[in-house]
């Protein structure tokens, strides 16, 4: 649960995952071309394309670093010798698959940015 009020409310298991898909929503539309054009922004694609993995990574540390629950997670998940497997959309360059003969298919890169974090030798 995410702490509120300088750590002295909790929030409810509900309103955080709302607070979260909210925020995640937002991030979704800010990241528009429209949205970017509100701060006089804009993005290459192009250039994007060069660094997204650089900034994915960074942001996957910037998360461990900064949200006690997240590094908790992938801590546990490490010392119990857990692979993580990021599995968002079918077909994304930063998801993979698990395969009923026990393999990953796919790139995994979220999970892999995710292991790295969390000091697993990937």
């Amino acid at each position: 649960m995410t702490l509120t009020g300088a750590g002295k409310r909790k929030l409810t298991e509900a309103k955080d995952k709302e607070l979260l898909f909210l925020e995640a929503n937002q991030v979704k539309v800010e990241s528009t071309p429209e949205g970017l054009a509100k701060y006089g922004a804009s993005l290459s694609l192009e250039t994007w394309a060069g660094i997204k993995d650089d900034v994915l990574s960074q942001g996957i540390r910037y998360r461990f670093d900064n949200d006690a629950r997240f590094r908790a997670i992938l801590e546990k998940a490490k010392s119990e010798s857990k692979y993580l497997l990021y599995t968002g959309s079918a077909g994304s360059e930063y998801s993979g698959l698990f395969m009923t003969d026990g393999t990953i298919a796919g790139p995994n890169k979220m999970g892999e940015y995710m292991m790295r974090a969390a000091g697993y030798e990937v």
